[in-house]
Parts: structure tokens; sequence; C-alpha cells
């Protein structure tokens, strides 16, 4: 009697198990035989005139823009982090007055300017394009010190455990630090191939 009284649970399960696994083959059938459509969904390419403003004014790859945009922000204008960095490109306010004096901006500068898409990705390319030019262009490096600040990249730079060859970061102490400069990289190459795609 236990085994009848079973089966009708085992075909309501079967109803829900056989349309979950449809949809998860199908999903890997996008992803094995399109890559771009799925390139398309983890790479999106949003504020492309003022990233192709930005590439050009610092000398940047709009690869390299688009994904520190996708890893700080997701592209949404408006976020804040629980430690008080705004915008596409997460920028703190003390960071965005510095950049500012920079652009002789000072006077002018309001941390709400942060949430400006313009002046953020603005100011968070020229941010790059000084740690490039500190880090010798080393991406990994470049994004430790993005995430980190860059006392603690030259702190690391001078311990054989972070750092081989004192120049580039091969590790940090901090797991946060580490995931950020992967997703990085990682962004970066599929940014790479999908705007070569769009050649």
């Amino acid at each position: 009697m236990s085994t009848y009284a079973a089966a009708p649970g085992r075909r309501r399960s079967m109803r829900f198990f056989v349309p979950l696994c449809a949809l998860a083959l199908l999903v890997l059938v996008v992803v094995l035989l399109y890559p771009a459509v799925s390139r398309n969904a983890m790479y999106p390419i949003q504020y492309e005139d003022l990233v192709d403003a930005a590439a050009r004014e610092f000398g940047l790859e709009k690869a390299h823009i688009y994904a520190v945009i996708r890893c700080e922000s997701d592209f949404r204008q408006g976020a804040v982090s629980s430690a008080g960095a705004i915008g596409l490109m997460q920028i703190m306010p003390e960071t965005g007055q510095w950049i500012a004096g920079k652009f002789h901006e000072q006077e002018h500068f309001t941390q709400d300017m942060l949430f400006e898409p313009e002046t953020n990705i603005r100011y968070g390319c020229w941010l790059l394009r000084y740690l490039s030019e500190c880090y010798g262009g080393d991406m990994d490096t470049v994004s430790a010190a993005y995430h980190a600040g860059i006392g603690n990249v030259d702190k690391w730079l001078g311990d054989a455990k972070y750092s081989a060859d004192g120049l580039t970061i091969d590790t940090t102490p901090f797991p946060g630090t580490n995931r950020y400069m992967e997703k990085v990289r990682a962004a970066y190459e599929g940014y790479t191939k999908k705007l070569a795609g769009r050649a």
C-alpha cells in the first residue's frame, strides 16, 4: 500500500523536475552554442559616448573602463557602497574632491556630482590613468590600488609575500581585493572579445 501511496507524489514532483531539466538544458545550449548571446548578457555596454570620450582623453582601453564599471556598480548610476563610494565607478567623496582639484574644479565640486555619469566616468578614468602611470600599466596592480588604495599597494609591493618583483602585485592579504582583481581581469577579457566582435 505504501508503494501505491507514494506514486502520486512522484508524479507531481516529475511535473516540476522535467520542465526544470528542459530549462537548464536550454540555458546550457545557449551558453555553449551562442557565446555572443552570453557575452551580451554578461557584459552590457552603456554610457558608450561617455566611455568613448574618456578613453580618448586618458588613453585607456574601453574594455578596461567597461570592466571597472561592471565590477564596481553593474552600471547603476545611483549606486552607493557601504563605505560611501558613489556612482558608476564607485568614487569616494574625498577622492572625488582630490580629482576635482586636478581639473581645477574643486571650488564647484560637491559629492552629488559623483552621481552624474559624465563626472563619475571622467573622474574614475582619470584615476585609472593615474594608477596606470604609477604601476607601469599592470592591470592587476592598478585594480588592487583602485580597490584597496595606493598606500596598501605600495606597502605590499615591498613584501615578497605579495610581490615577487617589487613592481607588480601577485596577491594581497585582502580576499576581497583578490576577488576584485580576478573579476576585473575576467570582465576585461569578456569586453575585449565583445568589442572586437562589433568592429
